[in-house]
């Protein structure tokens, strides 16, 4: 199984490593939807190889977006930025869909819990480069 959903990364993740700015909008779509699969494919991954990192990445996602509910203010505001380049799969710092949604814009959370996510999303960018590089146990 997970012999299976690395050859699928790294399959996708070769095909679809770079986008050229003037490429049709067909391939732009492509692109996207490879990264969202991308993005799927490291979570399976990351449960599989190691399943505490994924359910603690999981658990600080759902923290952050039970506080993003909530229209308090003080703390980390949300910006969803405009990258220069195409997003990859690990741009997505919760979820694809909510990583563009502008409609989150000035929401705030906790800055301890988005340390904690940055932290988490390093490590599991780590396993998952490790793990798709031929470094299988």
């Amino acid at each position: 199984m997970l012999r299976d959903l690395t050859t699928e990364f790294r399959t996708l993740n070769t095909r679809y490593h770079r986008l050229h700015r003037h490429s049709p909008l067909n391939e732009h779509l492509e692109f996207t939807r490879a990264q969202v699969e991308l993005w799927q494919l490291a979570q399976a991954i990351c449960a599989l190889r190691e399943p505490a990192l994924q359910s603690h990445l999981d658990q600080t996602r759902r923290k952050i977006m039970e506080e993003l509910r909530k229209l308090k203010h003080g703390g980390a505001a949300v910006r969803v930025v405009k990258y220069a380049r195409r997003m990859r799969w690990y741009d997505f710092q919760l979820t694809p869909e909510i990583s563009i949604d502008p409609g989150l814009t000035g929401r705030v959370t906790n800055q301890r819990n988005l340390n904690e996510l940055r932290r988490l999303l390093c490590k599991q960018r780590m396993l998952i480069s490790e793990v798709t590089h031929g470094c299988l146990a």
